[in-house]
Parts: structure tokens; sequence; C-alpha cells
């Protein structure tokens, strides 16, 4: 319904085109012509992209609602690639062949790979039909599986393109621009997101901390980040894979902090604000929502955790101070107003944009800061307003927005 009834505007225009005088506007298609033509070149092209012989690699789902998908970033982008928190349109020709979803791309641009992480909308939607789809290939009550073909040569590989009804699995569209694309044109950044919009804040924490901080040499764009994401409390459950992955950013912190010198120049903070927390939260409420964690395996994501942690590679001999199940216990249960875990911190409300800006404009005086936002408008609007703020001429400090509305 919701991608049916947005392409109803079609239907407006051949209105609006025979609309007048004899059945005909004798004006409209001047002002039409144009943009019409570029629209439906625009549709051609995508057409043309979304017939790349995508490779799915594996797919994994994660109570209450995730799907994970994992595919071959060449079969789809070609050499090109992408770029951190760009998004995709994705269409699965076996469950509705003329839908087009978009969804962020939630890995790094440097892995061969990318991921989307996507949250099932229940019974009847597109998203659940995908992921019955997608799941009803591996093993029966398997949360992950990889996908393997046959070659040309009788030789038997990882992924999958084709399904067993002969039509491609996934079909791609992208990648589309997105605010945090321009993070490398910044020495700091502040990027932010709300709910789902998580996926591009943790991509580009994923490749700062596993790519840039790691591989770059010299001055590293950006050196200095600050990642905000605000989540409402009945929705913490669902962003159970966000918590393994920051943990993970966390302890490769910390372990490169310890073999580099060049990381006393490099900042890294993790600001987490959880909205409409409940006055009283039932005594029981957090051991039973753990319990899973004792029984489950798969509870973390099990084999799936390589894909949930990113590019955690390689022996980690220095480790947080605290774990996933400590930092997930207290998001859903948090005992006071604020808590820091190492370079990550739990704040109880809404975020308070001025101290955070104020915050960064003296911990970067003499640089410009790129601000990156994905959410709703009303965030959006505060950052504006903060950006101008505190953006100055006589201190020749910048702040620049560059947001996106959903």
């Amino acid at each position: 319904i919701f991608w049916s009834s947005h392409h109803l505007f079609i239907f407006y225009f051949l209105i609006t085109l025979l609309h007048g005088a004899g059945g005909f506007n004798p004006n409209f298609w001047k002002y039409f012509a144009i943009p019409g033509l570029l629209y439906i070149l625009e549709r051609a092209m995508r057409y043309r992209r979304g017939k790349r012989m995508v490779i799915v690699k594996s797919v994994m789902t994660m109570e209450p609602n995730l799907l994970s998908i994992e595919m071959d970033k060449k079969s789809a982008f070609g050499e090109a690639g992408f770029r951190e928190g760009q998004y995709v349109f994705v269409n699965c020709p076996s469950v509705k062949p003329y839908e087009w979803h978009p969804f962020t791309i939630s890995s790094p641009p440097q892995k061969d790979t990318f991921t989307l992480h996507i949250q099932t909308q229940g019974p009847g939607s597109w998203t659940e039909g995908v992921k019955e789809y997608l799941m009803s290939m591996g093993p029966k009550d398997r949360t992950f599986f990889e996908f393997k073909r046959r070659n040309n040569m009788g030789q038997i590989e990882k992924g999958k393109v084709i399904g067993p009804n002969g039509l491609q699995l996934l079909l791609i569209d992208g990648p589309h621009s997105a605010p945090t694309q321009h993070m490398s044109e910044y020495e700091a950044v502040m990027i932010a997101g709300a709910g789902i919009g998580l996926t591009p804040v943790i991509a580009c924490a994923e490749s700062i901390v596993y790519h840039r901080w790691k591989f770059g040499m010299g001055k590293v764009f950006p050196s200095h980040a600050h990642f905000y994401w605000c989540v409402s409390h009945r929705d913490i459950e669902a962003y159970r894979w966000f918590v393994v992955k920051v943990v993970e950013c966390q302890n490769a912190v910390i372990n490169m902090r310890k073999k580099s010198d060049t990381m006393k120049d490099k900042t890294f903070r993790f600001i987490i604000n959880i909205t409409s927390v409940p006055k009283s939260i039932k005594a029981n409420y957090v051991s039973e929502v753990m319990e899973d964690e004792k029984h489950d395996p798969d509870f973390w994501g099990g084999r799936a955790n390589i894909a949930l942690g990113g590019d955690s590679k390689g022996i980690q001999n220095e480790k947080a101070a605290f774990d996933k199940s400590v930092l997930y216990r207290w998001m859903l249960d948090p005992k006071e107003k604020e808590k820091k875990f190492e370079d990550i911190t739990v704040i109880v409300g809404r975020p308070k944009w001025g101290k955070e800006f104020k915050h960064v404009s003296a911990a970067h005086k003499d640089l410009d800061v790129g601000v990156m936002f994905c959410g709703n408008r009303f965030i959006g609007k505060d950052l504006k307003r903060m950006c101008a703020q505190f953006s100055s001429v006589e201190r020749k400090q910048y702040f620049k927005l560059h947001k996106e509305n959903f």
C-alpha cells in the first residue's frame, strides 16, 4: 500500500495534462516536459542498474524483527562501490516484482561485501515476505546461513544469484546519496541518527574505527568522531544487533590506543539517548528479556556475530571493562540519568544539543565541524539552529549541516 500510494502522482500528472479547454491543458505540458523527461530517464537507468546479477552471500534473523542480508559489493555496484551511509533500493521479484524499497547500507565501504539491516514489519508486509522467502532456502530453524551455488565449472562457490523459481533473489538499485557520505571532508564530525537512522551512524563508526584509523597514514579525515543515537525505550529490544557493533568498536578503539601513539590525537565518543523510559520498570523485566541469552546460542547473532560486529578481525588483547550484556541490560533498565561506559555514554532523556555543541566547539576550536543527521525533521531543525548558533566568523569555526528526513 505504501509503495503503491506513492505512485499515484503519475495519474495526477496525466489528469493535469488532460485538464483544460478541449480536454487538453494548453500550458502545463511546457512545465512538465523537461522534469518528466528527466524522471523517465532516471527510471530507465534504475531498470538498467537493477538488472545486475547481485550475489547474496548470507542471511541472518534476530528476534524480534531483524533481517540482515549480506551481499557481494562488486556484483551490485561494479568498481565504483559506495560511500558511508548511502542507501539502495531493493526489489525481490519473488515477493512483489514491481516494488522497490529503500534501505541504508549498514556496513563500511571498505569491505568486499555490504550489509542491509532491515526491520521487518510483521505478517503480510513486504519485509516479512522477503524474510520468509530467503529463510526458506536455508536449513530449518536456523537463524543464520550462507548461500552456495555452482559456477560454470561445476565448483561450489559462496553466494547465490538465482532462486529455485528461476528469478533473481534480489535486485539492487544504487547507491544513492546520503548526508554521511560527506564525512571524509572534515577532520571533526558529529554524526547523529534517530531510530532506524542508526544504520548510517554505525556504518560510519565501523569505517572510521576499522579502516580509516587502523590503516590511515598521517592526518586522517575524520580524526575526531562524535556519534549520537536517539532511541525510544520501547524499541531497544529491536536494536540488540547495535549493542554488538558498538561494543566491538569500543574494544577496537581501546586496542589501538594501547598499540599506537597516534590515537592520542583522535576522539571517539558515542552518546545514546533513551527517551520515553517508564517511571517504573517491572522488577523482573530485564531478567525475563535476558533469560533467552542463557538458552539461545543465536541471541547475539550466533555465527552472524562476524557480520554484526564489523571488521573486528585479529586478536584483541584489550577489552572494555564492560561487555555487550552489561550495556544492553543498562539500556533496558537505566539506574541513573547518565552512565559512562568508557567512550560510550547512556543518557536518559532527549539530547541536549546546546551542551554537545558547546563541548565539541571547545574541543576542536580551530576546526570546522561536519554535522550529519538521519532521522525525524524535528531533531533536524534543532541541529540546524545549533549549527547557526555555534558557527562563528570571529573564531573561524563553522558547523556545517548535512541532513535527510524520513
